[in-house]
């Protein structure tokens, strides 16, 4: 859903108008769609690969298998992460460079008007300061998981973390 988000947000910041028009709500509904859809093709093999009430299993429903293993694995790091991470990171770069260029676009039209108003540097100071503290917050969804599984997964990701900051 995040993805489509970012996806949303470039078709939003476009010049072109039938871009912009492609950001609806129904096209949004067809995304959650389109998505739900994708979930349940990629987690349909769980019923064929799990099995409930196994003994001496790290949880009470685990995969048979080997195998069913390694492909449950494989598809969440493929799916759930390399291609959302993909899409997500390209997408958000072109969204950065549209809004940098609606930037310039604007710039040209109102550069007479402007000149005129002369602006304090303190002004200046605290635009800047709102402006960029904006931007950070830009990258707050993308560190929000981050996080979520800290916070909420209980030892097992603090420890690894913390295993990985000491090396």
């Amino acid at each position: 859903m995040i993805m489509l988000a970012t996806i949303d947000r470039w078709l939003l910041s476009s010049m072109y108008v039938h871009r912009r028009h492609l950001s609806s709500i129904k096209n949004a509904r067809r995304g959650i769609i389109a998505v739900t859809f994708f979930s349940i093709i990629i987690h349909c093999q769980c019923f064929c690969c799990y099995e409930s009430n196994l003994i001496n299993t790290p949880g009470k429903c685990f995969s048979n298998g080997m195998a069913c293993r390694l492909i449950n694995d494989m598809l969440f790091a493929i799916c759930a992460i390399l291609i959302l991470l993909a899409v997500m990171t390209v997408f958000g770069l072109i969204t950065i460079s549209n809004v940098h260029h609606s930037q310039n676009r604007i710039y040209h039209s109102t550069a007479h008007v402007l000149a005129v108003k002369v602006r304090s540097d303190f002004r200046v100071a605290i635009e800047n300061m709102l402006y960029n503290f904006v931007l950070l917050l830009t990258y707050l969804a993308n560190g929000i998981p981050f996080y979520v599984y800290t916070l909420s997964s209980g030892t097992v990701f603090r420890k690894a973390f913390f295993d990985l900051i000491r090396c």
